[in-house]
């Protein structure tokens, strides 16, 4: 079961606030990312840009996952925001690309791995402008290993990716900007209209992506080493616990390939300055990892891009 949350900032920030939340406007009496529970009937899955967050319920004498914070007053829940969107904005993805074309256009083999992957629209994201940016070798990045803790997200997915892929005209503008840049337009390859008039993702941006479940925490084994790796974990580490991040941004270090790459999102920073506390970037660095330019419009002065060299 899954039921409706409100998290601190939307509680105390009325205009981002859902319509007909009693609890607009009054500022959360509790920690960062606890909130006032709606009633979960009214749960609405098509409510992607709602700003509510879903919890996983635990069934009696289920643990929760290594890293995974509890929240509510039965401390019970599990919070898990099953959310992200195509080409999401928080990164400059034609720099991304550029960055991307400048370690690897001479590589023969590129790992890409995409965690906390959601509903898939971020490992679609990282097909498409992967084979905008090599057009003629785009298979050396692929396949494309799209991953999440909730194991039913990811047979969600793997519905969805036998049918259309819906996405809005908002993200399609978001796509357009990149799939269009530069000398060719290659937008109406990677996304297209269905019969209904709805821009959907193409099999061609779709096929080379494989998803599976697995708790990051626990998958670092999985990590290719003999070639560098596009290592996405964007957009996560608020969910985890604090402790964790040191141990894993240390074992990462040691895993990933030289030329290796990991990306973080801004709400990586958000959630750390909500919260008091350090962010995975903080980690990353104490482990080795050196910053590349920013790629984060909102937080100039931060690094959402990492390198081992």
């Amino acid at each position: 079961m899954r039921i409706n949350f409100i998290p601190k900032y939307a509680a105390i920030n009325p205009a981002r606030a859902p319509k007909n939340n009693p609890a607009a406007g009054k500022p959360s009496i509790e920690p960062a990312f606890r909130g006032y529970f709606l009633d979960h009937e009214k749960y609405n899955p098509g409510q992607h840009n709602s700003l509510y967050y879903f919890c996983e319920h635990l069934e009696e004498g289920e643990k929760p996952k290594r890293g995974q914070n509890l929240c509510g007053a039965n401390k019970n829940l599990v919070f898990n925001r099953n959310f992200t969107s195509f080409f999401r904005d928080d990164v400059n993805w034609i720099r991304l690309g550029q960055l991307l074309c400048e370690k690897f256009k001479d590589a023969d083999k590129v790992n890409t791995m995409v965690y906390a992957c959601s509903n898939g629209l971020e490992a679609y994201t990282f097909s498409a402008l992967i084979q905008k940016t090599f057009p003629k070798n785009p298979e050396k990045f692929f396949p494309i290993i799209a991953k999440d803790i909730s194991k039913q997200q990811i047979e969600e997915n793997k519905l969805k990716q036998k049918e259309d892929v819906k996405i809005s005209l908002n993200e399609a503008m978001a796509a357009s900007g990149v799939l269009a840049f530069g000398v060719y337009d290659d937008f109406y390859k990677l996304i297209t209209k269905n019969k209904d008039g709805a821009y959907v993702i193409t099999e061609k941006t779709k096929a080379p992506v494989v998803f599976e479940a697995a708790n990051i925490l626990d998958d670092l084994d999985s990590v290719d080493s003999s070639a560098p790796t596009i290592f996405a974990c964007r957009n996560m580490w608020p969910y985890v616990k604090a402790e964790e991040y040191q141990p894993f941004s240390d074992e990462l270090y040691k895993r990933l390939a030289s030329g290796s790459v990991v990306i973080i999102g801004d709400f990586d920073y958000r959630g750390a300055q909500m919260q008091n506390k350090d962010s995975i970037a903080d980690a990353l660095i104490q482990s080795g990892f050196k910053r590349v330019n920013s790629f984060c419009d909102s937080f100039k002065d931060k690094c959402i891009v990492f390198e081992k060299r």
